[in-house]
Parts: C-alpha cells; structure tokens; sequence
C-alpha cells in the first residue's frame, strides 16, 4: 500500500502563494528567503512599490503641514527665506507628486540597495547573485509600509511639531532645531529602520549561506550607505549657514 506525501508549502524549493511571503516576511522572514531564493524579486517589488505609492496620499495629507514647517524652520536656519505662501504651494503641488515619486524612487531604491547588498557580500566573502540581493532588498524594504502607517496615524493623532517627532526611535525625543545633523542621524536608529537592516542580515545568511557574523557585517554596511542620504541634506544646509 503506498503512501501519499504532502509537500510542505512553506519547505525550500515549493510554490507557496506570494500572500504568505508577504504575511512570513513580518513573522518568518528566513522561511521566505528560502523558498524564494532563485525566485524573481519581480512580484514583490511590484506590491511593495504599489503599497508605498497608495499610502503615500495619506501620509502627505497628514504630514504635510508638519513637513512645510520643518522646511520653513531648516531654511530659516540656513538663512534663506521662501513665502509662506509658496511654501503652502509646494505642499499641496507634493500631494501629487510624491505618489508619483513613490512609484518611480521605490524600485530604483530597491535596485540599488540590492547592488550595495551584492557588492558588499561579496566582499565579506557571500556569494550571491545581483537578482538575489535585489531579492533581499526589495523583501527588507517592507516594514516600510508600517514606517507610513505608524507616521500617518501619529501625526493625525499627536499633532507633532516636526517630522522626526513621528520616528519610533531616540530621534523623537530630540530638539531638531538644536542639532539637525544628529537628529538625521538617529532617525536611522528608528526600530523600523533596523528591522529592514536584521532582514538584510536574515536573507544575506539565508541566501548566500553566510556566518552570521558576516551576514550582519553586511546587514550593517547596507544601513550606513542608506543612512548617507537622509544625513547628507542637514549636512549641508549646517554647512552653509
């Protein structure tokens, strides 16, 4: 008498729906990149650059009062001055615009990072292909659909008097008119923020195989490089002043 096998949908190598890797990637991350390591990172891009694209519109409508006075706040410190008038302009022309930004900047991020992802394993000895660090990108770049969903919520919520007092880190807690560098700094320290960095560690250790140390020595020079522009804009307004 035979035996029938039922193959495990979440075991490496089968075909689980795509909604459980959107489900796992919060819960079981390293149970994705198993069973997805030589899948394309195509549908997952596709659905986190839709997500961000649709939940950018609340956002901009919940911080964009925020956003203009941390703008008009920067570019008084920097001595520079722009009507009340256009900055409230430029608000409302940005509830257009960023979605349109979010559509084209996310895959281009997710592409990128993913080739920081590839050339750092490999100098930490990782071996992996360029599709599979966009692979690991592009499923690391998820928690940021909890970034715009945590921020829309607090600014409707708290009414915050600037962006980085919406950051679920140490950034919150600070002055950004004392010190916008440092403030730009430790938003990168924000929980979600190092939850996409433990992702790249997870699918570096799972993809390429990796020691652990390595795969979060590589985890690590992703976040610094990512964290380069968010940094590099206070840095230059201070400079200029």
């Amino acid at each position: 008498m035979s035996e029938t096998t039922t193959a495990d949908p979440k075991a490496p190598g089968t075909h689980a729906p795509f909604w459980e890797d959107i489900v796992d990637i919060y819960l079981a991350p390293r149970s994705v990149f198993e069973r997805r390591r030589d899948a394309s990172y195509v549908p997952a891009l596709i659905t986190i650059t839709l997500a961000v694209t649709v939940l950018m519109v609340p956002f901009q409508l919940s911080m964009g009062d925020v956003m203009a006075a941390a703008m008009r706040e920067a570019l008084a410190n920097s001595g520079a001055e722009i009507p009340t008038a256009q900055l409230e302009q430029m608000a409302r022309v940005s509830l257009f615009t960023a979605p349109l930004g979010a559509l084209v900047v996310t895959p281009i991020a997710a592409l990128l990072t993913g080739l920081v992802i590839w050339g750092t394993a490999a100098l930490f000895g990782a071996r992996m292909t360029f599709k599979a660090g966009v692979l690991i990108a592009t499923f690391a770049a998820f928690p940021r659909v909890w970034t715009m969903i945590t921020s829309t919520l607090q600014a409707t919520l708290l009414s915050p008097t600037g962006p980085h007092q919406v950051s679920l880190g140490p950034a919150r807690f600070m002055d950004a008119a004392g010190s916008p560098v440092l403030v730009a700094a430790l938003g990168r320290l924000d929980i979600l923020v190092l939850w996409s960095a433990a992702l790249v560690a997870v699918g570096v250790a799972t993809v390429a195989g990796a020691p652990r140390g390595r795969a979060w020595a590589v985890a690590a020079v992703v976040w610094v490089v990512s964290s380069l522009p968010a940094i590099a804009g206070p840095l230059f307004m201070s400079m200029n002043r």
